[in-house]
């Protein structure tokens, strides 16, 4: 039975690609990616620097370029970016006429601190890796900010937990705040206790199977 099923939904969901290469996949908008680039726009409308995070280049190159394109001056810092013009791009954002900073944690978790100047993070994409969400939240919120300080961080997602239709963000989010609460749990007790298996196939498996949890 499982065999068989796991053969169907493959069979469902397969798919060379020939489907796609008629559309122009640069051009097509996704609400969630719309409503992304509003949420940007009324930030730096209201005289906020933006710091926004993706997972995929192709995401964070459309985002670049959409924001500049409405005139919003936006920086992208990423893997292709020679490290020798990165501290100078940075420092553009953090104390220049760029508003926007547009990278991913894997090039910017760490090593840069931009609370003093940004207080706002859009996280366009994320995954599993709790590591990457904590290490990205502390490049705008370290201790020493003035207690009115406010710092804020919006998770976009699309409405749905099906995986072959598209829509795990909610799935996703859920999971890293279960592994939050765990590793907080963990901090505060007496003894650290193995809750469940941090196993990301598994996860994987199981949205897919529309089995997740």
């Amino acid at each position: 039975m499982w065999d068989k099923q796991t053969a169907t939904v493959e069979k469902e969901n397969s798919s060379s690609g020939e489907a796609y290469k008629k559309y122009d996949l640069t051009k097509i908008e996704a609400p969630k990616f719309e409503m992304g680039i509003d949420l940007i726009d009324k930030l730096v409308s209201q005289g906020k620097k933006v710091l926004v995070w993706g997972m995929f280049v192709g995401t964070m190159q459309k985002i670049t370029d959409t924001l500049n394109g409405m005139g919003i001056k936006t920086t992208l810092v990423y893997g292709a970016t020679p490290k020798q013009d990165r501290e100078g791009m940075i420092n553009n954002f953090r104390t220049d006429n760029a508003q926007v900073l547009v990278s991913n944690p894997n090039t910017l978790g760490e090593s840069i601190s931009l609370h003093q100047t940004v207080h706002d993070a859009v996280y366009f994409e994320y995954n599993f890796n709790l590591t990457f969400m904590l290490q990205s939240r502390d490049r705008i919120n370290r201790l020493g900010l003035p207690a009115n300080q406010y710092t804020r961080y919006y998770y976009l997602m699309n409405k749905g937990d099906v995986a072959h239709m598209g829509f795990i963000d909610r799935i996703v989010y859920k999971k890293l705040k279960d592994k939050e609460k765990v590793m907080l749990d963990a901090i505060d007790g007496q003894l650290l206790v193995s809750e469940y298996t941090d196993d990301y196939l598994q996860e994987v498996k199981d949205i897919v199977m529309g089995r997740y949890k």
